[in-house]
């Protein structure tokens, strides 16, 4: 991955049909104390071993507490031990680097999952000449140039989506995209329905990367 931090939000694993937990409630971030939707948020358990980990698919058993996949937050919940003292847990490692690159892997396979949920629900176009129709005929409402296509692809593909108004992913490499949709390599991609367009670029914009300056703690 070309760039994979940011201070934004991402969403949850999916759940039902449209990617959604209707039942969720929301909860406190550990690090800034925000109050929002844990879906849009990393999870965290204590495992048998008393160690602190990260609940994927915000699934197992027991009391779970909830950070932003923000390098802000993270800092700050490492600085006053707030995921140990909620979990009664330790840490195995209290280099806010090491976590950051596990929060980017979970990150990554929900993005992954839900691409292709969204492919599944017939929610995708794949090809160069398939998203131009599809932006040709206003249909597109996500796209996604992968970061190691030819310079002209990336230029044309952008180009038009902007000239559309469509927000355009394109740090992605173009195996990490064929991989969501059972493919070995994609140069580009569209998405077509909600909410599987908004989800998945409000899911890609903690995997990109943050400005420097956004790194220090804040209390």
């Amino acid at each position: 991955m070309a760039r994979v931090e940011s201070p934004e939000e991402t969403v949850g694993v999916p759940i039902d049909q449209a990617g959604r937990d209707p039942s969720a409630r929301a909860r406190t971030c550990v690090g800034c104390r925000e109050v929002g939707d844990p879906t849009t948020m990393i999870r965290f358990v204590r495992d048998p071993e008393g160690l602190t980990q990260i609940d994927l698919r915000h699934r197992c058993p027991g009391r779970g507490v909830y950070l932003h996949p923000r390098r802000r937050c993270l800092q700050q919940a490492l600085h006053r031990k707030s995921l140990q003292k909620a979990l009664g847990s330790r840490i195995d490692s209290g280099d806010p680097e090491e976590w950051m690159e596990r929060m980017r892997t979970a990150l990554m396979v929900r993005f992954q999952e839900r691409l292709s949920l969204a492919r599944r629900a017939g929610a995708v176009v794949s090809g160069i000449e398939m998203v131009r129709r599809t932006m040709a005929e206003n249909l597109a409402l996500l796209v996604f140039v992968a970061s190691d296509s030819s310079e002209g692809t990336a230029r044309q593909v952008s180009s038009n989506a902007m000239r559309k108004g469509l927000p355009t992913i394109d740090w992605i490499d173009g195996r990490q995209l064929a991989c969501a949709v059972g493919l070995e390599y994609l140069s580009a991609l569209a998405v077509t329905r909600e909410p599987f367009a908004s989800d998945l670029e409000v899911l890609c914009t903690p995997l990109t990367k943050e400005p420097e300056s956004s790194r220090g703690v804040h209390e």
